[in-house]
């Protein structure tokens, strides 16, 4: 129990040490943990010896260096300090701990000491099955090192067990078959074992699909309150105000001379931390010509717990304009420039608005529209290359005519661009 709770406290610190070191190249990190490692090896390797049970944990005890040595004279007896003994000093010679020595011990009884006594023995010769197993468990590290690093401790625990569902499932029955000849049938036959080793998948795919749901969640939560601050805003602008759900590839500062009398404020959302501990997490992009004090109060509503969200709106919505938005139209252009469509946020971005007007003032909501222009122009470049095609069979212009107008038509269903003052909420870099 001490052991697994060390073991999970040991993560949980390594997640926030890298969490806090994002700047910091893995590698870098990875030497850091595993410098710490060999100290704390190096020192548990003493105690060990000094309190052990087991002749082969005591490095400076001559013992046999095969554990297939048969000859009981051969081994040690080590009691340890649970059977009432003391520590195992070096300069101690307990007759009964020294009982391995050359001239009674030979073959596979072997007496050597020291840390690596019985690496890689064998009568026929070296044996590198140790030393590839030491080659692979330093691959398996800093694999393990690479995913815990990017995608945090949750993949890094799902990945370890399903490593386990595929050696209780193809390596385990694979060695009974070629070792001892047993069929993967028999290898199979613990029904209770087999069903329990169900639960792996099982709760790895809840474990993604309640994830997936959370995010959903607070994306429509951070969408809704991106909806009331434009609404306010467009109240006390008198102007239409922007709300855009964009990829991070696709923010890109503008260089229009109105762009340059707006300010922009990044408002890191504390609930949606990244997958990718490597990146930056999605946040709100809000550009207005609003005063400090009010991207503040903004950074506070969309960081608010659900049922604090009201009261900090109200503060914001007196703070800003008090009463006076009353009777103003509310005027927001609400769209998606992202590769999924994110109904549920452009849903929850409109109730947003309209609770922000709550029936003080005339509403109106438009789409940027972008994706149903991409869509359209893909329509229409599909009717230009047929066009072109019955040109070519028929030997006629008119098709070729109505190919110019459509490429016309395409060239005027330009994406709008996103002016400020805008609300933007811009998801997690790829």
């Amino acid at each position: 129990i001490a052991g697994g709770s060390i073991a999970a406290i040991q993560a949980l610190v390594s997640q926030g040490i890298y969490e806090n070191n994002r700047d910091v190249d893995f590698y870098m990190n990875k030497v850091r943990f595993d410098c710490g490692s060999a100290f704390f090896t190096l020192l548990v390797i003493p105690l060990l010896s000094l309190t052990a049970s087991r002749p082969k944990d005591l490095v400076w005890l001559p013992r046999p260096t095969d554990a297939g040595c048969k000859v009981n004279e051969c081994w040690p007896k080590v009691e340890g300090i649970g059977s009432g003994a003391g520590l195992h000093w070096p300069w101690e010679k307990d007759e009964m701990m020294q009982i391995c020595q050359v001239s009674n011990c030979t073959g596979p009884c072997e007496c050597s000491s020291g840390l690596f006594a019985g690496w890689g023995f064998e009568l026929s010769g070296t044996d590198i099955t140790l030393y590839a197993f030491l080659a692979i468990t330093v691959f398996y590290g800093i694999l393990v090192g690479i995913i815990y690093d990017r995608y945090g401790s949750l993949h890094r625990a799902k990945c370890d067990a399903f490593g386990l569902l595929l050696t209780y499932w193809v390596g385990s029955p694979l060695m009974d078959y070629l070792t001892k000849g047993i069929s993967f049938r028999d290898s199979l036959r613990d029904e209770c074992l087999d069903i329990v080793s169900v639960i792996i998948p099982l709760a790895a795919l809840a474990s993604d699909i309640g994830r997936l749901n959370t995010v959903r969640m607070l994306q429509q939560t951070t969408a809704f309150r991106m909806g009331l601050v434009a609404g306010l805003l467009s109240r006390v602008f008198k102007r239409e105000v922007g709300v855009a759900i964009s990829d991070a590839e696709q923010v890109q500062a503008s260089n229009s001379e109105e762009a340059a009398n707006f300010e922009e404020t990044t408002i890191k959302l504390l609930d949606q931390p990244p997958t990718n501990v490597v990146k930056a997490g999605p946040y709100v992009r809000v550009v207005t010509t609003m005063p400090v004090s009010f991207k503040s109060k903004v950074q506070d509503l969309f960081n608010s717990l659900p049922e604090k969200q009201k009261a900090v709106y109200i503060d914001l919505r007196n703070f800003v304009s008090g009463e006076e938005d009353e009777g103003i139209d509310t005027q927001v252009c609400i769209g998606a420039t992202t590769k999924s469509a994110n109904h549920h946020a452009i849903i929850a971005a409109t109730a947003g608005v309209k609770a922000s007007a709550a029936g003080m003032s005339k509403t109106s909501i438009r789409s940027y529209g972008n994706r149903e222009k991409a869509m359209c122009r893909q329509d229409l470049s599909k009717a230009m290359e047929s066009c072109g095609k019955l040109a070519e069979a028929t030997r006629d212009t008119a098709p070729s005519k109505m190919r110019l107008e459509l490429q016309g038509m395409v060239a005027k269903l330009a994406d709008e661009k996103i002016a400020p003052p805008v609300v933007q909420f811009v998801a997690e870099a790829k």
